[in-house]
């Protein structure tokens, strides 16, 4: 089954489509101006993450029909997964789109949120069981306990990639080197319905990180950071949760620094005795840059922590 051109379809269509959006986003206002938490100084439009969304949209659409034509029909074994994800996504980006053009208090979009998440649960992409193959032992998890569990990871997933949103080409270049060391797992593992999804969003994430990457001329917003975590959330679930917990630690090794900056922003604003959704410049990457370094390398050093934790997931899956 080739990969090649639902990664190429995905990466031309979102290259080629960015800059009018850029356009698009500058005219109806939807930008992301400085102050004094930002560290760009000048206003930079958002939305990327309409290109994004057209982008995936083209390569996994073209998948799935080839899939079909060679009797591989994906979409009529996984469709319940497929309208869940659907949903979810399409949610997060209209809630992001809208966020872009005028703020939407935090409380609120966590609703919109944990909605999300209660969509794809209620279409069956949750955490149902955990499996230890070396003991030949399968262990199936009570109702309440999935779904309280598939809840806290989809929408810790989607709000640990929205908090992460903090550089220029960060989130992006990290979308792009997560999504394709998850897709070589699930290729080998043959879980052909995420692994489409993966190759698509690593083509596109690619080709936005051309326009994004420092000096970034298009943002991916709220409609892009949710509508990756959301996305995010959901593979890792069809791709390894869902099959089989041992591989529990593959999604948190590769999502480990996001999982991480967000751990570290919880209990630090707790500690501090602030709300937790408040905005601050105490992330991994803002310490970087207080050490001196500028956006490129601190960026590049994440990239590289990003592809350490990726191979050490590659190689605990097998």
């Amino acid at each position: 089954m080739p990969f090649v051109l639902p990664f190429l379809i995905s990466f031309f269509l979102t290259l080629a489509l960015t800059p009018l959006l850029i356009k698009l986003a500058a005219s109806c206002h939807a930008v992301d101006l400085p102050n004094e938490r930002k560290i760009h100084l000048n206003p930079i439009p958002r939305w990327g993450g309409i290109g994004l969304f057209l982008g995936i949209l083209g390569g996994v659409v073209f998948a799935f029909v080839y899939s079909h034509a060679f009797h591989q029909d994906l979409i009529r074994h996984h469709l319940k997964d497929l309208a869940g994800i659907s949903g979810a996504a399409l949610t997060m980006l209209i809630v992001g789109i809208l966020d872009d053009l005028n703020p939407i208090p935090a409380k609120r979009k966590l609703f919109w949120q944990i909605a999300a998440a209660f969509w794809l649960i209620l279409f069956g992409v949750k955490i149902g069981f955990v499996d230890f193959p070396s003991e030949q032992k399968i262990i199936y998890l009570p109702f309440f306990i999935s779904v309280l569990l598939s809840l806290f990871w989809i929408v810790g997933i989607t709000n640990a990639l929205n908090l992460l949103d903090g550089l220029d080409g960060l989130l992006s270049g990290i979308s792009t080197i997560s999504a394709l060391a998850l897709f070589v797992i699930a290729l080998e593992k043959g879980y052909l319905f995420p692994a489409f999804f993966l190759i698509a969003m690593s083509g596109a994430t690619l080709a936005f990180l051309y326009y994004n990457f420092n000096p970034a001329k298009i943002f991916l917003g709220d409609s892009g950071s949710l509508f990756l975590g959301i996305l995010w959330a959901s593979l890792t679930i069809v791709g390894t949760l869902k099959t089989s917990a041992t591989t529990v630690f593959v999604p948190l090794l590769i999502l480990g620094l996001p999982i991480l900056d967000t751990s570290m922003a919880i209990f630090r604003r707790f500690g501090k005795g602030e709300n937790i959704f408040k905005p601050d410049k105490e992330h991994l990457h803002h310490r970087l840059l207080n050490w001196g370094l500028s956006q490129k390398k601190a960026v590049l050093i994440l990239y590289g922590i990003t592809g350490v934790l990726a191979a050490s997931a590659f190689f605990l899956s097998r």
